[in-house]
């Protein structure tokens, strides 16, 4: 009886693997068909994510460009539809895959994981970090095993002497670069970072023209303040501004398209965006 028993069992598991070994196909299938449609998601979002990158580079926008955000839409309905379809092709075909639990396991595995980073890193993408996210990577930024890109501070990059050397030297280079000549430009004051609220005018010979600005079309000129410029000798990315009697230093980037404030230091700091769009370039 024990040995019938046992032969039974035995008989029972090579039928059970025989169906699994059969129906293999038929799993690959599902497989590649949410491959196909998280790689679209993947596209999708890599092209929407060009679009608003080039949008803010090239036009100086505040906001998000409608090209860029309709191809994240896209980029979301494949990743929304995508695990939708393979929990539900695998829920239809469970007798004839025969499943166990390990692979309901794996199934939940590929079709919650990957949609939720991507959700996470599109949402940083589109809104910034999360608060506990900034604050969990500042805690870690000490940390020798933490990769050197995702350090906060570019100092703590590099840890002896010769490698802070290095980066000086490579921060020294670029502030040599020829940077634009900002003498007759016009500028868009964003106080917050991105919603812009003024706008002024870079004059030949240091002045500035400050007015309050009602949308990016329109500057009514208000109570126009005048103030003064100029660029540091030494470092010609660095950009002294005094508007209302106040002090600002700004760093020019983008090739001098953008200028971010550096003091006073402000969270987000606020930031400049160029107006002008043909600008003499030459050495200062």
């Amino acid at each position: 009886m024990a040995a019938r028993a046992s032969s039974t069992a035995a008989g029972s598991k090579a039928e059970f693997l025989k169906q699994r070994a059969s129906q293999w196909g038929l799993r690959m299938s599902i497989e590649n068909t949410y491959l196909s449609w998280t790689r679209n998601g993947v596209i999708a979002t890599v092209a929407g994510c060009a679009m608003i990158q080039y949008k803010v580079s090239a036009e100086h926008l505040n906001r998000m460009p409608v090209s860029g955000f309709g191809c994240l839409l896209l980029g979301c309905s494949f990743w929304c539809l995508g695990p939708i379809n393979y929990m539900w092709s695998y829920w239809v075909v469970r007798e004839q895959l025969a499943m166990l639990w390990t692979d309901w396991a794996w199934v939940w595995f590929c079709g919650v994981g990957p949609p939720s980073l991507w959700l996470g890193s599109v949402y940083s993408f589109v809104h910034g970090a999360p608060p506990f996210v900034k604050r969990a990577m500042l805690d870690m930024d000490d940390r020798e095993m933490l990769p050197n890109a995702l350090r906060s501070s570019p100092s703590r990059r590099y840890r002896d002497d010769d490698d802070q050397e290095l980066l000086l030297n490579k921060l020294r280079s670029r502030s040599v670069l020829r940077m634009p000549n900002l003498a007759n430009t016009t500028w868009h004051w964003a106080h917050d970072g991105t919603n812009v609220n003024a706008k002024l005018a870079l004059h030949k010979g240091g002045t500035v023209g400050w007015c309050s600005i009602t949308s990016l079309a329109e500057a009514i000129p208000s109570k126009a303040e005048d103030g003064s410029w100029d660029q540091d000798a030494e470092d010609p990315s660095v950009l002294n501004l005094k508007v209302q009697g106040f002090m600002h230093r700004w760093r020019l980037e983008e090739r001098g398209r953008v200028a971010v404030l550096e003091e006073p230091m402000r969270s987000p700091p606020s930031r400049m965006f160029l107006k002008v769009a043909n600008v003499s370039r030459s050495s200062v």
